[in-house]
């Protein structure tokens, strides 16, 4: 309901992406349905936090990104 009320509200932005990540988290199995919506909360957090530090690192955008794929994937496995 959060994700459709933001894609209305701010129809100027593209957030259908909200909406597929809702979608891909609704699973027939209740239990691990929860399961995957909590890692997807974690793994959506430590991308934002990787992708915002990186963002006030004066280097190329290419190397923030390399390094911000390497970093996640890291903390991934952890």
């Amino acid at each position: 309901m959060l994700g459709y009320i933001l894609f209305v509200s701010f129809p100027e932005y593209s957030v259908s992406w909200t909406l597929i990540s809702i979608i891909l988290v609704i699973s027939p199995q209740e239990n691990e349905s929860k399961k995957i919506a909590i890692d997807r909360a974690k793994s959506n957090f430590i991308g934002s936090a990787i992708g915002l530090s990186l963002y006030f690192v004066p280097i190329p955008q290419l190397y923030a990104m390399i390094i911000g794929m390497l970093a996640s994937s890291s903390s991934a496995k952890h």
